[in-house]
């Protein structure tokens, strides 16, 4: 019966007040599409900077006295360490093809000409590319292996646009995210709270019939619900309709699947469902106070 009653009551406020539920809607298509897309962006960004980080190699140059069983005992002992994604030993004759294919030489009447060495190449896992962590894996190598590098190699700079990058995704992002889920919370209260206002009256006489703030609050937090449950369907479709056309300008933002995207909009939802039954029970006992 109650439930009954509450559906009853949700549907007249429907039909009676259209433009603060159009309003609550708006909101909530506008505040579901910005976090949806902002989160994306975010999350896609900083898995193509992981990305990049997978292609950053260390070149470990041997000594030209040293024997391929030394690179190769090195390599083995790489592999077993977690930080490593892959290792791979490249023979003198192997570094003087890729030397000869990147300077577009023709023939091999300079191979003579100095020694070329055997180069171990290694490849770190994404979390372990960053200046800090590279420094200390460089050292630690030269530490525990120095009669078999005669030189490490690395991209730096490389390496420092990286930190850059993750640096101004989580600066940037974190400031943008925290005032995007603030502002969208307020405008989403304000709409609601305006709901609230124009059933001021009815709310006094329920509550003069001895009725509990719950129970008086319930036919507005299903229209709050509803509202807020068409305008992320709105929100969502949209973003799902433009992510195509997204997708041909930036490529990247396909590091972000669908299904990320429907959790990201089910999180939306449970704290849009939080937001309407605490300011439902807030607006409800401020409105009925006694004064």
């Amino acid at each position: 019966m109650n439930i009954w009653f509450h559906i009853q009551g949700s549907s007249r406020l429907l039909a009676r007040r259209k433009g603060p539920v159009a309003r609550m809607v708006v909101v909530a298509a506008v505040g579901t599409l910005w976090c949806l897309a902002g989160g994306m962006w975010g999350v896609a960004v900083w898995r193509d900077l992981d990305r990049r980080a997978e292609q950053m190699s260390i070149d470990i140059i041997g000594p030209a006295d040293s024997t391929n069983q030394a690179i190769r005992a090195m390599a083995q002992d790489m592999r077993r360490r977690p930080s490593v994604k892959s290792v791979q030993v490249l023979t003198s004759d192997q570094v003087w093809s890729e030397f000869a294919n990147e300077m577009h030489l023709e023939s091999d009447d300079l191979r003579e000409v100095a020694a070329v060495p055997s180069i171990l190449r290694i490849q770190l896992r994404p979390p372990m590319v960053s200046l800090s962590a590279t420094e200390k894996f460089v050292r630690s190598l030269v530490d525990m292996y120095p009669e078999a590098t005669a030189r490490i190699v690395w991209p730096r700079p490389y390496v420092e646009m990286l930190d850059a990058g993750r640096a101004n995704v989580i600066i940037f992002g974190s400031v943008a995210g925290l005032l995007s889920l603030v502002l969208f919370l307020w405008a989403l209260t304000y709409a609601f709270r305006a709901e609230i206002h124009r059933a001021g009256s009815d709310l006094k006489v329920a509550a003069l019939l001895g009725a509990p703030n719950a129970w008086i609050a319930a036919p507005h937090l299903l229209v709050g619900s509803v509202a807020g449950a068409v305008g992320l369907v709105l929100g969502l479709g949209i973003l799902c309709i433009a992510r195509p056309t997204m997708l041909t300008q930036w490529v990247w933002l396909g590091n972000v699947s669908l299904n990320e995207i429907f959790i990201g909009a089910c999180a939306i939802v449970f704290l849009g469902l939080l937001l309407c039954w605490w300011q439902s029970i807030a607006s409800v006992k401020g409105a009925t106070r006694t004064r």
